[in-house]
């Protein structure tokens, strides 16, 4: 359980500055040494907070951030005064900052017909360059699921029907984007890719929130895992979102299969995963499965943490205040 704390603990401190401006924004706290391994930080960090504090940070604070108001944050994390632990804001996404005025960049699907790496650079540069500049930390972007149905409501922000395009596309605009101080989210871990299911009259059944994906192990690492592997392989994506969808049964945000065991190795996922917005419930605390971070409101999470800060999730205990 520990290493699952340590995990989100690294995450925001990779939001932090380093070395040469580390005691500005960070302080004089151990945790600020950037000479320390990214773990042994995090371990020092999770050491001060309490278990309440610890629960909090999984959870986000701005419930009007999705509005996409001008001064708000689609997602936003406060951090804990009391430690100098500073904020970390989230916003989207592929197309343009979704935050107040910004700059409206072409469709996705646009950006890959024209099969040009370097202007997929320049858009994420663009969208990494103006998220920094609204204060953001993390840019929820690029999608790179594959388009299977023109009538997918992501169809627009997606980058084609091909894994190697999206691939190569997604890789760069990663790339673009990091490079200006910010962290790619890519998005959505994994086979987010209809509506729901069609009916005999042409309209759909269920919806993205309940659709369950079936898809055998090879097909999904030979076309809806091999772009993920990529972003995070070549493009050294800091962050992945899972998505809405079931995947042969569980939601993603809750499949063992996708977040722990084969896919993360295959991938090479070690880092932040983020639960999408309404696929991380509070009922539960979806650590347990491999969701770290859940940056939009869950006023009951935060709440949770306050009453019931010595447990997990199914009632099994985190560690204590002093715990590595």
């Amino acid at each position: 359980m520990g290493g699952r704390w340590i995990v989100v603990a690294a995450a925001l401190l990779a939001a932090w500055p380093t070395a040469a401006e580390a005691s500005g924004r960070c302080g004089q706290h151990l945790w600020c040494d950037t000479s320390l391994s990214d773990a042994r930080r995090a371990e020092l960090l999770l050491n001060a907070l309490t278990p309440a504090e610890r629960i909090g940070l999984l959870a986000g604070d701005d419930p009007a951030g999705v509005t996409g108001a001008a001064g708000t944050h689609t997602g936003a994390a406060l951090g804990v005064p009391r430690l100098d632990l500073p904020p970390l804001y989230l916003t989207d996404g592929p197309l343009g900052v979704r935050q107040g005025q910004s700059t409206a960049l072409p469709s996705s699907l646009a950006l890959a017909a024209s099969f040009n790496r370097r202007l997929a650079r320049r858009n994420g540069a663009l969208v990494g360059n103006e998220a920094k500049l609204k204060g953001n930390d993390v840019v929820y972007a690029p999608t790179i699921n594959l388009l299977r149905t023109p009538l997918w409501g992501r169809a627009f922000e997606s980058l084609g029907e091909d894994p190697l395009l999206t691939a190569r596309l997604g890789v760069e605009w990663i790339r673009g984007a990091q490079a200006q101080g910010v962290i790619a989210n890519v998005k959505h871990f994994a086979v987010n890719n209809q509506e729901g299911v069609g009916r005999s009259d042409g309209t759909p059944d269920g919806s993205r929130y309940k659709v369950d994906a079936r898809v055998d192990e090879r097909t999904l690492f030979e076309l809806y895992l091999s772009q993920f592997e990529a972003a995070v392989k070549e493009g050294h994506a800091g962050s992945v979102m899972c998505s809405y969808n079931r995947l042969n049964g569980p939601h993603t945000c809750e499949s063992k299969w996708l977040l722990q065991a084969r896919a993360p190795q295959a991938v090479g996922l070690q880092g932040l995963r983020a639960g999408r917005l309404r696929c991380v419930e509070a009922r539960r605390l979806r650590t347990a499965r491999g969701a770290r971070l859940r940056a939009v409101p869950v006023h009951r999470l935060r709440r949770w943490g306050g009453l019931h800060a010595g447990g997990g999730a199914g009632g099994s205990r985190g560690p204590s205040r002093h715990a590595g």
